[in-house]
């Protein structure tokens, strides 16, 4: 007797869970559903009040959601290991608000947002850095940054790179999973032969200006290999609204540490910037002041 009123109250709870979840799929827009995977899916920024910030330059990875894990894993150990905070890399970038062509750079990175872009311009050099710590706006040894194409390309360099996503990630912003093995088209495409995407979103927060904001993003993390290879999302600018999609690819082993050799940012599904690695390495962490420019 007491077998069958137990097993009648575990079938009367497990209904009632099938009934909430049926009602409030009812109440959610299928429109909204379908943009969760489009590059419509960001939602309207909105300005913060500066935070208290963690000055963390490894990453925890107890704190970290498993695909988040997953991830730090088959990127190597950088992002943990004493004597490996400081990320190198030298190539050549692309940038659509100057002269659209190829140009010599080197590109140094450190948690949490530390940021140093050295671009051969003509016979000079142009340097441009943004002290994460500090937070005191973009500097530039030329100038300021104030044009909005120049300035979207570089937060996009900051904010849309992997080591932004895992110092993010320690100061606990928000997310939540929108699914698992999912295609990365707005609608489902046949005979799709992947790959397939792990889709998880995240509420960013971008403080390179006085101003900082919110920014939803969607982030594809393959489901084979838990690289990180989309992030979507949706700016207003004063040229109009902008579906961006950054494009992680040709990941790279470089010493035992896995980089994406090409970094693309698509505006509207034209390409603004790319950048190309050719070589990569790691350092010690120092107190060199690399990340700001003296009188600026």
């Amino acid at each position: 007797m007491s077998y069958q009123i137990n097993r009648k109250i575990v079938l009367a709870a497990f209904g009632i869970c099938l009934l909430l979840i049926a009602v409030t799929m009812a109440l959610v827009p299928s429109s909204e559903l379908r943009n969760l995977f489009s590059a419509d899916a960001s939602i309207t920024t909105k300005t913060l009040q500066p935070p208290a910030r963690t000055q963390a330059k490894r990453v925890k990875r107890v704190l970290l959601w498993p695909q988040f894990q997953n991830t730090l894993q088959a990127l190597g150990n950088r992002f943990e290991a004493v004597g490996k905070e400081r990320l190198i890399l030298s190539g050549t970038i692309r940038r659509n608000s100057g002269r659209a062509v190829e140009t010599p750079m080197r590109l140094v990175i450190e948690l949490p947002d530390r940021f140093r872009l050295e671009e051969q311009i003509g016979n000079g050099l142009r340097v441009t850095t943004f002290d994460g710590e500090k937070q005191d706006g973009l500097k530039r040894s030329d100038g300021n940054v104030s044009d909005e194409r120049d300035v979207d390309e570089i937060e996009s360099l900051i904010f849309d790179s992997v080591e932004h996503l895992f110092s993010g990630q320690m100061e606990g912003l928000a997310k939540r999973e929108i699914g698992t093995y999912l295609q990365p088209n707005e609608k489902a495409v046949a005979n799709y032969a992947g790959p397939y995407y792990n889709v998880y979103e995240v509420m960013d927060r971008i403080t390179h200006t006085p101003t900082q904001r919110a920014q939803r993003k969607l982030y594809y993390f393959n489901a084979g290999t838990s690289l990180p290879e989309i992030i979507r999302y949706r700016i207003e600018r004063g040229r109009g609204s902008l579906n961006v999609e950054i494009r992680l690819a040709d990941w790279q082993n470089f010493n035992g540490q896995l980089i994406p050799k090409t970094f693309t940012r698509l505006e509207n599904d034209a390409e603004a910037l790319q950048l190309r690695v050719t070589a990569a390495s790691v350092q010690p962490t120092a107190n060199d002041g690399i990340f700001s420019i003296p009188g600026r």
